[in-house]
């Protein structure tokens, strides 16, 4: 059964890092809209699986400073992590190997849950793969409520975009998605 918890209940961040650390994902607010949150790696498949993901299309990691030499391998451009906290995603060298996306949240209870957990947390958008972002509450809970463990209440959070995304692992960096953050000077992909 589904838990609805409100995103003020004094108990939140035990209740989220609880089911989080289980490997089980969790709906809640992020910095501009509701997400589908979990641990890296635990809670991939069960991601897919909400949102009829296909494996070949990788979700973004939410980390801290303190996580980003395990994450990112080389450094950061410095004039874009200027940006963060915020919702700038980095598509930058992966340490394992290949690429990873990552971004650094602005939203304090996701600062406190990456904390508490010790390790990068999945992010992306409340919706099946290719529909549009959910941003009621009503319909988050009429279309997940069912198959997630736990759902963080906000309310409706408007019409948020979702983050920017910026590949900067060569130069000329790359926008590949225009979102919440504008950063001069970057190229859009197909011009």
């Amino acid at each position: 059964m589904t838990r609805r918890i409100s995103r003020n209940d004094p108990n939140l961040l035990d209740v989220l890092t609880e089911v989080l650390l289980r490997g089980e994902p969790v709906i809640m607010p992020c910095d501009t809209i509701y997400g589908i949150v979990g641990i890296v790696p635990a809670s991939e498949k069960k991601i897919r699986a909400l949102k009829d993901r296909s494996e070949t299309n990788p979700f973004l990691q939410l980390i801290n400073f303190s996580l980003l030499p395990r994450v990112v391998r080389g450094d950061v451009p410095e004039r874009l992590m200027r940006y963060w906290p915020g919702a700038l995603t980095l598509i930058l060298d992966a340490v394992g190997g290949g690429t990873v996306g990552v971004r650094i949240p602005d939203d304090e209870l996701l600062q406190h849950c990456i904390e508490r957990v010790g390790m990068p947390l999945y992010s992306t958008s409340v919706n099946k793969s290719g529909q549009p972002n959910i941003n009621a509450i009503e319909e988050i809970v009429a279309l997940f409520g069912s198959r997630v463990e736990l759902i963080v209440d906000a309310g409706i959070m408007g019409q948020g975009q979702a983050s920017t995304i910026i590949n900067a692992r060569s130069k000329p960096y790359v926008l590949l998605r225009q979102g919440a953050v504008r950063v001069d000077g970057i190229k859009n992909q197909t011009t």
